[in-house]
């Protein structure tokens, strides 16, 4: 019997210069990720991972998901007035629609994007 590995959603890291072009490029919604490389980066890169690929199995997502690189991490916090790591901001045709700041669980992530996105999670 084959083993089914786990699904993990796409994330596209991505430099201050592409910021414009990558937010502003695509008409699905964007959910850019500020994370620090701290403890918290990996259990919360997996989470979005783990949890748009669960969402993802059978049902395609139009969202796209960019990680702001390390070098572009605290430029980017100053042109988006972010206050704190990790925060979570999504975008519709290059504009923020709304941002979740602080580490969060699955329940959290789930509600953030049924709500903004107006989806049935």
């Amino acid at each position: 019997m084959k083993r089914r590995g786990k699904r993990e959603y796409p994330i596209k890291l991505i430099k201050f210069n592409e910021f414009d072009r990558e937010i502003g490029s695509d008409d699905k919604p964007v959910l850019m990720l500020c994370i620090r490389r701290d403890y918290q980066f990996g259990s919360q890169t997996d989470l979005i991972r783990n949890l748009l690929g669960r969402m993802a199995q059978g049902n395609p997502i139009d969202l796209k998901v960019c990680l702001v690189d390390e070098e572009s991490h605290t430029a980017l916090k100053e042109k988006l007035d972010l206050q704190g790591s990790p925060a979570f901001l999504l975008f519709e045709k290059g504009k923020e629609k709304d941002r979740l700041l602080g580490v969060a669980d699955e329940d959290r992530l789930k509600g953030f994007l049924s709500t903004t996105l107006g989806w049935n999670l």
